[in-house]
């Protein structure tokens, strides 16, 4: 399935759906939500979208990070990342 795809699966709710099924499964309150494999910045709106949820939904306390090929960085997207608080590991592997 190309990345696109993918993306796509991900609308009309459904990653606010997987994110309160996280949310309200996982006991504990050490949480982590983690966006890698494929680029996770192909598709901004979307991801923008996620980890406003994860903010809304669980706060602060949840730590959200992201692994990137930082081909799709741009000043604008680093500012929002440090704005929510988003981890950012690039990955230089070719």
């Amino acid at each position: 399935m190309a990345n696109a795809e993918r993306a796509l699966s991900l609308r009309n709710g459904r990653s606010d759906k997987a994110l309160r099924y996280f949310f309200n499964s996982v006991p504990g309150g050490d949480k982590k939500v983690t966006f890698l494999g494929g680029e996770p910045f192909l598709d901004f709106p979307l991801f923008q979208r996620a980890v406003d949820y994860i903010r809304k939904t669980a706060g602060d306390s949840v730590v959200v990070q992201t692994f990137t090929n930082g081909v799709n960085l741009s000043q604008d997207k680093m500012d929002w990342l440090d704005s929510r608080g988003v981890f950012v590991t690039v990955s230089l592997d070719g």
